[in-house]
């Protein structure tokens, strides 16, 4: 529906070369080679761009297989840096919305807290994206003193 409009709608673009100055090129070859071949291809590096772009550009299946991915390889050493990127794409553009999602990260979180904190990645996440968005959840499902002392020494 997305591409229709694009080319044949009222506003359809006449110029032979179209800029899609907030795509990623490897998310919209992904979408692409979805779109002609129903092949998955993204892999930790692209899973993000590639949701955002199938979201922008309404292909359902395709953000399916890619929230699928990010469920099946959510871990408790990158729980905290999947929320800090659903924040990163939400802002940019309202399109992420996987609250299900979002959830499963603070479930993730809850049951491996210790190794969430320390993970490697955790000192380079954004405090304002936990404080903000998240930090209720994980408080009610961790003591307020252990997740407080934890964010302070990160800031």
């Amino acid at each position: 529906a997305v591409f229709d409009a694009m080319f044949n709608g009222g506003m359809a673009t006449t110029s032979t070369e179209i800029e899609l100055p907030d795509v990623e090129p490897a998310a919209f070859l992904a979408l692409l080679k979805f779109l002609y071949s129903d092949e998955v291809q993204i892999g930790p590096e692209t899973v993000m761009t590639t949701l955002y772009t199938a979201k922008k550009y309404a292909v359902p299946a395709l953000e399916a297989h890619c929230v699928e991915f990010l469920k099946k390889n959510l871990r408790a050493d990158n729980a905290f840096m999947l929320l800090t990127q659903a924040d990163v794409f939400c802002l940019k553009a309202r399109l992420f919305d996987e609250p299900q999602l979002a959830s499963l990260c603070l479930e993730n979180i809850d049951k491996n807290t210790g190794d969430a904190l320390a993970a490697e990645g955790f000192t380079d996440i954004d405090l304002g994206t936990v404080s903000r968005k998240h930090i209720h959840g994980i408080m009610h499902y961790r003591p307020a003193a252990q997740t407080l002392t934890a964010l302070n020494q990160k800031g």
